[in-house]
Parts: C-alpha cells; sequence; structure tokens
C-alpha cells in the first residue's frame, strides 16, 4: 500500500493535518505509518514517548493500533525488506540505521510501557480530569464511569422524592405526565405506570444535552407572552382581511378557509395554512386585474411577512411553555446527579467534559492543561468523524497548545462513515475543519486517500450507485452533499478491476419456512464448492437477535462459526454462577443467590468429584421446606446446620476471608474451592477473562466487591467482557453491522430486515448567541 506521507526530510513544525479518506482507503494504516514516523525520526522535535499521544475511540481500535505499531518495529529491527521499503519511504535513513532506530524504540517502549501513549479519547478526558480532581472539588481517587444508567436511576427516584414531598413543586409531575398523555399517539396504549416513562424521557434528555458543549437556554411558562402574540396575530390578519376587502378583488377560496380560522381564533391551525402567506386573490382576468392585483399584492406582503415572524415568535414561545416541565425535570435532575456524583466520588464522562469545558471558557484553566501542554507535543487522532462537539471544544485548547510550541496535529477520518449518531457523533466538525483553519498557529492542510485497496471494482460500483444515485432521490436535505456520500471520488486498486460480485435478493418471509435461513445456507454451501474456507464468510445484520438467529441456523447445519454476540463472557452460564457466588459472599441474606449456587452446575460438579450424596431433588426440597419453617432466618443459616460438611468445605473460608482479600484472591480462591479449571475445562477461556476483567478493575483502583458487582450490572463496553477470537479458527463470522466496521473478507452476507424508522421527537438547534 503506497503511503501519501512526505518524508521528514520536508516536515514543518507546528503542523495540523486532516487525513480525508473513503472506506478501504487505509486510513488506519496511514496513521500508524504516521505514528512510527514521529516514532523513528531524528529531525521531528520533541518525539520522545511521552510527547506523543494517539487517540482512537474504542479499545479495540487501540489495542489493535498498538499491535501495529510494535509489529512494524519488531519486523524493521528484524530486517524484514518489505517494512524496511516502507518505512524507508517517511524517514529515509540507511537500513541499518533504521534496523537500528527501530530495536532503540522496541527497547524505550519496554522500558517504559506506560509511556507508550495510545488511548481512547475518553481515557485520555478522564485522566484529565482525575490529575486535577482537587480542582474540581473531588478526590484524587475519583473514579470516572462510561455508563451513568445506574447514577441516573438513583438521581431519578431521589429527585421524584424531592417532587413528592414538596407541594410547591408536586404539579411538575403533574405536568409531566399530562405532556406523556399528549404525545402519546391514539393507538398507543394508556399510560398505567407513567413513571418508568417519564424516567426514560427525562433521562434520555440529560444524556442529549449533557453532549453538547452549550448549556440549555432558560424556558419559561410565560402565558401573557403567549397571549400578547396570538392576539396580535388575529389583529394583524384582520387588518390584511380589511385590506383584502377594500381591494375589490376576487378572493381565493383558500382564503375564504383562512378566514373561518381566524373568526374561531383557532391560531394554532391559522398559522400552519399555507394560503395565510400567499395571494389572498385571484389573478386571472382582464389585463386591467391583473394589473390591479400586483398593484395590491405590493400592500398585501407587508402584513403577512409580519404574520410570518408573528408565527415564528408564537411558535418558539409556545414550544418554550409546552417543553418546560421537561426543562424543569432537567435542571433538577442534574443537580441531584452532582450531589450524587460528590457524595459517592464517581463522575461521568459527559460531567468530565462539561467541566473541563467550562472552566477553559472560564478561563480558569485546570494546571494539568499546562502539564500536559509541556509533555504532549504532537497529537493523532482516529476516525475523527466520530469525535462529538464537547470532545472537541474541551480538546482545542490542548491541540492549540501544543501546535503554539512547534507541535503537530494529525487526524484521519471520513465524513461518509460517521455511524456513532447514537453517542453524539458530529461528522459536521471534520467537515468544518477541513474547510477553514481552525488553529492561527497552524494552516489546516488537507490530503485525500482515494485509492480503494478493499474492495474489488464490481462492489465499489454497487456502493457508488447506491450513494451518488438511489440515496439524493429517496433523502430529503443536503446531508448526503454536504457529508460526501453523494460525491465521494473513488478508484480500486491495479489488478482489482472487473473484479467481484454483487447480488441483492429480496425475500417474503410472510410464510413458516424461514426463506432467509434457506438463502444463507445456500450461500454458504456454493461458496464452499467454489473453494472459500468458512473463515472467508462474513455474515452481517442490524440487531443482536438476529445475530442468535443466525447462529441457531449454523448450529443446525453445524456449520462452525464465531457469533460475535455469544463473546461476551456474562452471557456465559458458569459466569452467572461465579457472580452469584460473589452477591451471596458480599450480601449472606440474599437467598436468592445462595439459591442459584446450590442449584447451580458448579456446585454440582464439586459435589460429584468428591463423592457427595447431595442432589438436586434433595437441595429443591431443602430450600422448600426451609422457607416453609424458618421464614426468619436466612437460607445459608440453616444449610450450614443441616449440611455442615458441604458448607465447611464449600463455604466457610470464603464466608470468612470476604473484606479481607483483594477482589482478585477472593476470585482465586473461589476457582480453588470449586475446582474450576479442573472441573470445567471447556470453560477454561471464560474463567480466565473472567480474572482479566477483575485485573483490568483493579487497575483503576477499584479493589471493592460491591462496587464490582455493580460493574456487572452495567450495559458497559462489550469490550471489557469479550472472548478474543483465536486467530486461524476456520469458522463463519457472525456479528453486527456495527461491530464490522473496518473490518473485511472475502465473501460477505448483508441481512437486512424492512422496519420502520424511529420517531425521534428531540432536536438540537446548537446557536451561537
Amino acid at each position: 500500500m503506497t503511503s501519501i506521507l512526505p518524508d521528514d526530510t520536508g516536515l514543518k513544525f507546528p503542523n495540523f493535518t486532516v487525513i480525508s479518506a473513503s472506506a478501504g482507503s487505509g486510513k488506519t494504516h496511514t496513521l500508524t505509518l504516521k505514528l512510527l514516523q514521529l516514532l523513528l525520526s531524528r529531525r521531528v522535535p520533541n518525539n520522545s514517548l511521552k510527547c506523543i499521544l494517539a487517540m482512537t475511540f474504542t479499545k479495540n481500535a487501540a489495542a489493535e493500533m498498538r499491535k501495529r505499531v510494535l509489529e512494524y518495529l519488531k519486523k524493521g529491527y528484524l530486517g524484514d525488506g518489505y517494512i524496511i521499503q516502507e518505512l524507508m519511504t517517511i524517514v529515509p535513513m540507511g537500513k541499518d540505521q533504521l534496523q537500528l532506530r527501530c530495536g532503540e524504540m522496541i527497547d524505550a517502549i519496554l522500558k517504559d510501557y506506560s509511556t507508550f501513549q495510545i488511548q481512547t479519547i475518553d481515557s485520555f478526558m478522564a485522566r484529565i480530569f482525575r490529575a486535577s480532581a482537587l480542582e474540581f472539588g473531588f478526590s484524587p481517587t475519583v473514579e470516572v464511569i462510561v455508563d451513568n444508567q445506574y447514577l441516573l436511576d438513583e438521581a431519578f427516584e431521589q429527585f421524584t422524592r424531592n417532587l413528592s414531598s414538596d407541594s410547591t413543586k408536586r404539579h411538575l409531575l403533574e405536568d409531566l405526565t399530562d405532556l406523556l398523555i399528549d404525545n402519546q399517539s391514539l393507538s398507543s396504549r394508556f399510560i398505567w405506570d407513567p413513571f418508568h416513562k417519564i424516567s426514560h424521557e427525562v433521562r434520555n434528555l440529560y444524556n442529549t444535552l449533557s453532549s453538547q458543549s452549550k448549556e440549555l437556554i432558560s424556558l419559561s411558562h410565560n402565558k401573557v407572552t403567549i397571549d400578547r402574540i396570538r392576539r396580535e396575530i388575529l389583529d394583524t390578519f384582520q387588518k390584511l382581511n380589511a385590506l383584502v376587502q377594500k381591494s375589490g378583488l376576487e378572493i381565493t377560496e383558500n382564503f375564504k378557509l383562512v378566514k373561518d380560522v381566524a373568526i374561531r381564533e383557532d391560531v394554532d391551525d391559522l398559522i400552519e395554512r399555507k394560503s395565510l402567506y400567499a395571494l389572498p386573490v385571484k389573478r386571472s382576468g382582464s389585463s386591467k386585474t391583473k394589473e390591479k392585483v400586483k398593484e395590491w399584492s405590493s400592500q398585501f406582503t407587508p402584513l403577512q411577512e409580519k404574520l410570518s415572524r408573528l408565527a415564528s415568535d408564537y411558535v418558539l414561545e409556545s414550544s418554550k411553555s409546552y417543553y418546560y416541565p421537561y426543562a424543569e425535570a432537567h435542571r433538577f435532575l442534574r443537580n441531584t446527579i452532582g450531589q450524587i456524583m460528590h457524595i459517592n466520588n464517581k463522575v461521568t464522562l459527559s460531567y468530565v467534559n462539561h467541566v473541563l469545558l467550562s472552566y477553559i471558557s472560564e478561563e480558569i484553566v485546570p494546571q494539568v492543561y499546562y502539564y500536559l501542554g509541556d509533555s504532549v507535543f504532537h497529537y493523532l487522532i482516529d476516525e475523527f468523524q466520530d469525535t462529538s462537539i464537547i470532545q472537541w471544544e474541551a480538546l482545542k485548547p490542548l491541540l492549540a497548545e501544543a501546535l503554539s510550541k512547534r507541535g503537530s496535529l494529525f487526524v484521519v477520518g471520513d465524513t461518509k462513515q460517521s455511524i456513532y449518531s447514537f453517542r453524539h457523533a458530529d461528522w459536521r466538525i471534520m467537515k468544518d475543519v477541513m474547510a477553514t483553519d481552525t488553529f492561527p498557529s497552524a494552516p489546516t492542510e488537507v490530503r485525500e486517500l482515494d485509492t480503494n485497496y478493499r474492495s474489488y471494482e464490481r462492489i465499489h460500483s454497487f456502493n457508488k450507485t447506491v450513494f451518488h444515485s438511489l440515496i439524493p432521490e429517496r433523502m430529503e436535505g443536503e446531508a448526503p452533499h454536504a457529508s460526501g456520500l453523494s460525491t465521494f471520488i473513488q478508484k480500486v486498486k491495479e489488478g482489482n478491476e472487473n473484479k467481484g460480485y454483487v447480488e441483492i435478493v429480496t425475500i417474503d418471509n410472510s410464510g413458516d419456512n424461514s426463506p432467509e435461513r434457506n438463502k444463507i445456507l445456500e450461500i454458504i454451501s456454493d461458496c464452499r464448492k467454489r473453494g472459500y474456507r468458512y473463515c472467508d464468510i462474513t455474515i452481517l445484520t442490524p440487531k443482536n437477535e438476529h445475530v442468535v438467529d443466525i447462529s441457531g441456523w449454523l448450529n443446525s447445519e453445524e456449520i462452525p462459526f464465531v457469533s460475535h454476540s455469544s463473546l461476551d463472557i456474562r452471557g456465559r452460564k458458569i459466569t452467572g454462577e461465579i457472580i452469584a457466588l460473589m452477591r451471596f459472599l458480599d450480601s449472606p441474606i440474599d437467598d436468592l443467590a445462595f439459591s442459584t449456587i446450590l442449584l447451580s452446575e458448579t456446585f454440582h460438579r464439586l459435589m460429584s468429584a468428591t463423592n457427595k450424596s447431595l442432589t438436586e431433588t434433595e437441595i429443591i426440597s431443602f430450600i422448600i421446606q426451609d422457607r416453609k419453617d424458618n421464614r426468619k432466618v436466612s437460607l445459608y443459616t440453616s444449610f450450614r446446620l443441616r449440611y455442615h460438611d458441604i458448607w465447611k468445605q464449600c463455604f466457610e473460608e470464603l464466608f470468612t476471608v470476604v473484606g479481607y482479600l483483594p477482589l482478585y484472591d477472593l476470585v482465586s480462591e473461589i476457582y480453588k474451592h470449586f475446582r474450576l479449571f479442573e472441573l470445567a475445562k471447556e470453560e477454561e477461556s471464560t474463567l480466565t477473562r473472567f480474572l482479566e476483567v477483575i485485573k483490568n478493575f483493579e487497575e483503576i483502583e477499584q479493589n471493592n466487591l460491591k462496587d464490582f458487582l455493580e460493574f456487572v450490572d452495567k450495559e458497559g463496553d462489550e469490550a471489557d467482557w469479550n472472548i478474543s477470537i483465536p486467530h486461524g479458527i476456520d469458522a463463519v463470522s457472525v456479528m453486527t453491522i456495527h461491530k464490522s466496521k473496518g473490518l473485511d473478507n472475502r465473501v460477505v452476507v448483508v441481512l437486512l430486515e424492512d422496519t420502520n424508522l424511529k420517531s425521534n421527537n428531540l432536536f438540537i438547534d446548537n446557536q451561537e448567541n
């Protein structure tokens, strides 16, 4: 793959480069080479490990980039001809010098791995916040959490308790309920319990507004202002109507209908009538009549323009009043969340970004910004189109500081590949950066990657037809053109011309014979006959539930597959059993957790291995009878009395050391007591990954069993819990479309289903003033 990077002899600092690319054009490869150039060059100023920071958007991407860099350095040191040749195009050294330099960098990285800074943008922002935690009123041990679900749940419950006990604010809950009912469609069921619906709406509003760099404007419930505008609209219409009557011209039928609406004083209906702003009289007739229409039209227009302005004011003020309860709820909830975060010494990522941004905007720059400005000179950002507004605004001061000291900023992205809008990514940031000089000290230099190295020409042509022709015809607005979807220019790699195959199959699945299942199995069978391996095939679908269905189809035909939705160890039975035991140890009165363990395969495997005669039937009878006889005694107490030897063998020591042992050591003791690696050999990868999760959890300065159990219940990043797929396994890959970003394969089957687009009643207008 040819690099578009110039060699380091021509580099100037400061330097701000934007690489704009399309799918398959080698964005990650280009970023990796740039990072290697910064590391290896002897001409780049301030290029020690601690002075270079690369940011990505997922942990997997960060890990992959670290792996790529280390592989390049290793192969370069060993004298790999292809790698040496590629590196020499960006760092023109002799082969011996370059090999020596690669070896020096490997030694530097292994000597102090923590300074090898390739991390997610969220991790970087959290690092800044922790370093200045005292300035923000938090302990230096503050925990930055990604998933704010349980914080929002706790805050909303407290918020509703406060409102229900405060008679002056109780009406807010009533107003919120009325709003929900008012917005329900006629076909929707009646809201018997509005609490959960209100909670969802308010939390959704909080999450959306938390991603914005500006504060919500003050809303008001100003009935006087609305009534004044309403009356002014009606009065202005009466003046317009009087003028129309005075003209003596023939009135249009549509204007007569508008007049009837005005008589009813239905302003909401009135301002939505297009006829209100159109010519109210007929144009037909003699030339004299047409001349008269033109003369009177000039008198109608000012009043119609005034009506248009008044209509805008009326809609804005009415909206402020109508949605005032949501705005008030957001304000109260935000204050409650702030209190809970301070009490628990935990903050959300959105809070981190907002605090950093507010301090910068107030020109109270945290000390850590000065420190990082002195230590990090070169920034690289991958998948730049997925940056959110608040992330970008919080990063800009650091980037400006680095550029002002002869540093560099290198960003790579593709506005057409912004698929993370649910994470508030905004591709328009990249679009604006490419069009303007964001940093005065470093003019923006834009370079295009216009060769697709991944796809054959026929596949590329199909995509071009879809995005250049079909989407613009069916999609309103400027988004296809502005994002580059309908205008991109790309060529295929030499040698890929006239190759590839695309087929679209429309399936009617109204029957019960699963035609989509049959088609997928037919495709796999056909590919196998033509020499493809199972690992050459990837099946994509939008939803996890479809991944499960497809996995079932492949399993029934004994086709080896890897379901990326089943890589999360939280879905494994043995993981649930271990977590149930941890819940019991954390809270011995949790009878459900203890019952789960007693009825688990983990427990019964140990019983069989130690020749104990305690059967599942006997345990069930014991649990039922105990509930009848000992309602005031915890289940474990009764079990300890009745089965003392088993209790002593399985639980007593764990029961004694919990609270004293570190979390990792406690889980290791669980593994040892239940002989998990010996008795559950088929789950070795799950057991190993579970220990890795705990190790990573402890690395963020958490060692508490209760906190870990809360962490387990969070949605979180699947990558935290996923088992790595072994290289070289010959199996069909099945995954959701979102997880496939950046991947490729020889055969790709995409299973789509006709669905209605989700309605969205929340829109953000981000204005300067």
